[in-house]
């Protein structure tokens, strides 16, 4: 393998994010469109919690970072647009 394998996992003492169908359904495809825009990352598997995840992806951290911090302002705004209460911008791994 030539590029770092990391798994990633968000805080577990975080509040519940991912509670319907459609959250989780709609934290997926958000989590392909981001993906999507960074060719250096191959993600091998995810996992979604009803309160954090888990990913296990390779590339570089730099883009890793930026993939996840992408990741995160995106899903922020989902759930602003849906006027849904939810708080993820403290998301970390």
């Amino acid at each position: 393998m030539e590029k770092a394998l990391y798994h990633l996992c968000t805080n577990e003492n975080h509040s519940d994010i991912f509670i319907s169908e459609y959250d989780f359904r709609t934290a997926i495809n958000i989590m392909a469109l981001c993906l999507s825009l960074f060719n250096g990352l191959e993600l091998y598997s995810f996992e979604f919690m009803s309160n954090h995840l888990h990913m296990l992806i390779s590339g570089s951290r730099d883009e890793i970072d930026s993939f996840f911090r992408l990741y995160v302002k995106t899903l922020s705004k989902f759930f602003g647009a849906e006027n849904n209460p939810k708080d993820v911008s403290d998301l970390s791994f």
